[in-house]
């Protein structure tokens, strides 16, 4: 306990563990940075392909570093077993865990920010869990999180659950997702093809690509239950696919969500409703000079949308809604009752 540690200009490969830490294992109040590291193919039995530490455990930095092929055999995080804060100008690819946090697995979050920046995370899985990439399981502040992404590509992770890319067991989180891509990431048997947390989310979304993303339950790209804020501006959704509801997203009640200059293209829910959102009650959606077109909802209901009740929306500046169909009702929006739109 009580550990310090840098590690700068070290290539650790090949290392391995009969039980957790393929590399190292540590018990509480650990700090540790990497810095300027390759890590590659080191193996762990249990947990921590690369590190496991208890749960008291922070790694500030993890920068310019290549973090390859680990893996934990038989339980979480096939890198890290560890908080999480600045992750910059790494490589983050083939690693993979047993159970949740193909890359890393976080018990609890201790920083109030989240930064990945000028990052690839490329093809990591978690096998039978949550967070193909990363798995955070509760917060510690009260104040929630902030998850901060710039300029950083995530393509082709795995869950066997929940959250291709991530997976978020807590509320009160504000994510903000920019200049990145996130394509063909897989929530094979749950929600959130990309990302899936809980209520009261805050989510700005401006200049992503976010393509062939597929859920096996709900949410192509998206998935969160309720009270939920998001801010679309400058985005491509295209061929994104949820096996039951919502192509892209699927929410829970109280939702707020404004497009402008979006494209919503050919994405679709295979047994559900809405082929790009689905929603429960007291939903405000604001469509701005954004394209809707060729999405579906092949069995149910809205091509573009479905919702419960309570619904208020406002089309304007040239929204443009094209071939968009629905095997039931509501070849672009199905709506159960209370109802008010306004087109301008």
């Amino acid at each position: 306990s009580y550990i310090n540690m840098n590690m700068t200009y070290n290539d650790i490969t090949s290392n391995t563990a009969g039980n957790n830490g393929g590399c190292m294992s540590f018990d509480d109040n650990i700090e540790i940075n990497i810095i300027n590291n390759i890590i590659k193919n080191n193996t762990a039995s249990i947990s921590g392909g690369v590190i496991y530490a208890n749960h008291s455990s922070r790694m500030p930095n993890l920068i310019d570093s290549q973090v390859l092929y680990n893996t934990a055999l038989n339980g979480n995080c096939g890198a890290f077993c560890t908080s999480l804060s600045i992750i910059r100008k790494c490589n983050i690819e083939y690693n993979v865990a047993h159970k949740n946090g193909g890359f890393a697995y976080s018990l609890k979050s201790f920083y109030a920010m989240i930064d990945i920046l000028d990052t690839r995370m490329i093809s990591n899985n978690a096998i039978h869990g949550s967070g193909g990439g990363i798995w955070i399981h509760n917060l510690s502040l009260s104040n929630g999180l902030l998850l901060n992404v710039m300029s950083s590509i995530f393509n082709d992770n795995t869950a066997g659950i929940h959250g291709g890319i991530m997976y978020i067991n807590d509320n009160n989180i504000d994510i903000r997702i920019s200049n990145s891509s996130m394509v063909s990431n897989k929530a094979l048997l749950g929600d959130g093809g990309c990302i899936s947390s809980r209520s009261y989310i805050n989510m700005n979304m401006t200049y992503n690509d976010i393509t062939s993303n597929t859920a096996g339950n709900n949410g192509g790209c998206m998935s969160f239950d309720d009270n939920i804020n998001i801010q679309m501006y400058s985005n491509t959704f295209n061929n994104n696919i949820a096996s039951v509801s919502g192509g892209v997203g699927y929410f829970g009640n109280a939702i707020l969500l404004e497009s402008n200059k979006s494209l919503f293209h050919n994405n679709s829910c295979l047994v559900g409703n809405g082929g790009v959102f689905n929603a429960g009650m007291h939903v405000i959606m604001h469509l701005h000079n954004s394209s809707i077109n060729e999405n579906k909802a092949y069995e149910g209901d809205g091509g573009f949308s479905h919702s419960l009740s309570n619904i208020s929306m406002t089309i304007k500046n040239n929204t443009i809604f094209t071939s968009n169909m629905a095997g039931a009702n509501g070849g672009c929006m199905s709506y159960d009752d209370n109802v008010n739109i306004a087109i301008d």
